[in-house]
């Protein structure tokens, strides 16, 4: 099955990417929305991984989730990767005791002790907090967020007024091995188990 291990959000954060989705369709963007039940956070996507890995890498994220205290995150802004874009995102900085990025690198660990390939891509891109809104599948989608943001750099120049999340921070207290399954109407992710953090 393709699984992937990810962090779940805050209802709030679910409904801020709902807002986004509908004022920026109102302007015209297109792309592949990410539908709410399956928004959050990811850590490391896995791809295909069969029934034995997936038994010995449960027991190693139980193993970290409970050396791992609560993760907190600041909202920075809407965002997105690549020129031209592939994605649109809320873009989060890390505010908790644990760095991101040294949770990621256990996360890295724990796959590779379950016996499973870690992408050179994956050891070498630097691990960015960020919540997918939409995927633009070529240069048209993402042409169309032209007429409505200056992007220089990594910096993007909003020109119309975006909604503002209810709360500019999150906590997070769990972390997630989920499965990714594909359909004609885009993907379904479904839950296989959920480790809270700091629990022994």
């Amino acid at each position: 099955m393709r699984a992937f291990i990810a962090l779940p959000v805050p209802d709030a954060v679910t409904r801020h990417a709902a807002a986004l989705r509908k004022a920026l369709t109102c302007r015209g963007v297109a792309g592949k929305w990410v539908r709410p039940e399956n928004v959050h956070l990811t850590l490391h996507f896995l791809g295909e991984v069969d029934g034995s890995a997936l038994e010995r890498l449960r027991e190693q994220l139980a193993g970290l989730a409970s050396g791992v205290m609560s993760l907190r995150f600041g909202y920075k802004g809407v965002a997105g990767f690549g020129r031209p874009p592939k994605l649109l995102c809320t873009a989060w900085e890390d505010l908790g005791r644990v760095a991101f990025e040294e949770l990621v690198g256990r996360i890295q660990e724990s796959v590779r002790d379950a016996g499973l390939d870690v992408t050179r891509t994956a050891r070498k891109r630097r691990p960015v907090p960020h919540v997918t809104v939409v995927r633009f599948r070529g240069p048209h989608e993402a042409g169309t967020l032209r007429s409505i943001v200056r992007i220089r750099g990594k910096e993007w120049d909003w020109q119309i007024p975006l909604p503002v999340p209810e709360e500019t921070s999150m906590e997070v207290s769990r972390l997630c091995l989920c499965r990714s399954t594909l359909t004609p109407n885009g993907a379904i992710y479904d839950e296989l188990e959920s480790f809270r953090l700091g629990e022994s």
